[in-house]
């Protein structure tokens, strides 16, 4: 069963304080985004959806000639993002003194707001403006080899980077 899809926004109450507004999408490159990765979607679900990843791998390959290019976020797979139950509400938190806040448009200003990306995207994007992904790993793992790599420059990891002309390292 195909699901209505609607956006949510922040809108603002009459005592200036934040909420949540339901409405139609502000572009139909949501939907597209929606098609192109396959993403099907519960009733109620909440997903989100980073449509500037495209502008700014435009830009990046524009500007990077030769080099590397190495992401580092906070991000998912499809299974997990868009499939599991427990992300019905999505994957948007706040984060204040390095606690996970319980009001998301409470203290504006004074608490980060970050949400889980989608890496199989990342990817297929990257590839469109000629990135390839030479590894994909967790944060932790490419901290440690980084380190390593830097010392030792016949790594296996390193080595692999060497042998490419442009490409993405992603890390979860």
């Amino acid at each position: 069963m195909k699901v209505a899809v609607r956006a949510l926004r922040v809108g603002v109450e009459e005592g200036q304080n934040f909420k949540w507004v339901t409405g139609p999408l502000s572009t139909p490159r949501l939907q597209t985004y929606l098609e192109r990765f396959q993403i099907q979607l519960r009733e109620q679900q909440i997903v989100e959806i980073n449509l500037a990843i495209e502008d700014w791998f435009r830009l990046v390959s524009e500007k990077l000639k030769r080099g590397f290019l190495i992401t580092v976020d906070y991000g998912l797979e499809p299974i997990d993002l868009y499939a599991s139950p427990q992300r019905n509400e999505g994957t948007i938190r706040a984060f204040r003194c390095h606690a996970f806040a319980s009001d998301l448009l409470a203290s504006p200003g004074k608490q980060d707001i970050t949400s889980s990306i989608d890496w199989t995207a990342v990817i297929e994007i990257g590839k469109d403006f000629g990135f390839g992904c030479c590894a994909f790993d967790r944060q932790e793992s490419f901290s440690s080899c980084a380190m390593d790599c830097w010392k030792n420059w016949n790594c296996e990891w390193r080595n692999s980077l060497r042998k490419q002309k442009n490409f993405v390292c992603e890390r979860v």
